[in-house]
């Protein structure tokens, strides 16, 4: 058993990595799509979706090297390229998972957002290479911008939401 941390991970020069609030543009099939989410990179586009991949630094470690006011949580495993990373938007005030809640894996994998999938409400990580980590206890997995734009099923208000991040 190992204890789990995570935290988002910025991969750019911008000083912050999430807005307080976001811009949505309606499409065909009523998808809403999110602008410049978590922020634009390199810079904003007025005609197209900016935005950027995410990233979540996680690390297996000791109960002994935590901060007593860390949050953490247990998983079975002493390899963190095999865990697997889900996403969702939700509502700033909506509390759906919490700490060390279960959630179906069946029903996380049949409603991921793809191509053919847009209105899916889950979106897969994957592990990222990354060269700068010298310690076996860690990962980075990210969260691509899939197909160009990120999907946002929140139905708060036609043209803005706001989000309640957290790794």
């Amino acid at each position: 058993m190992s204890i789990v941390t995570c935290h988002f991970e910025s991969t750019c020069h911008h000083p912050k990595l999430f807005l307080n609030e976001y811009k949505r543009t309606n499409r065909t099939k009523k998808t809403k799509i999110l602008r410049c989410f978590p922020h634009c990179c390199p810079e904003h586009l007025n005609r197209s979706y900016c935005g950027s991949a995410l990233c979540v630094r996680v690390k297996l470690v000791n109960t002994d090297d935590l901060d007593a006011q860390q949050q953490t949580a247990t998983v079975a495993t002493n390899d963190p390229t095999s865990l697997l990373m889900y996403a969702r938007f939700e509502e700033a005030q909506a509390n759906f998972l919490n700490l060390n809640d279960e959630v179906d894996l069946d029903g996380v994998k049949s409603s991921i957002q793809t191509e053919q999938t847009p209105k899916g409400t889950w979106i897969q990580g994957t592990v990222k290479p990354d060269s700068t980590t010298d310690s076996h206890n860690y990962v980075r997995l990210g969260f691509s911008l899939p197909r160009g734009s990120w999907s946002c099923p929140i139905v708060e208000h036609p043209l803005k939401c706001e989000l309640n991040v957290r790794p």
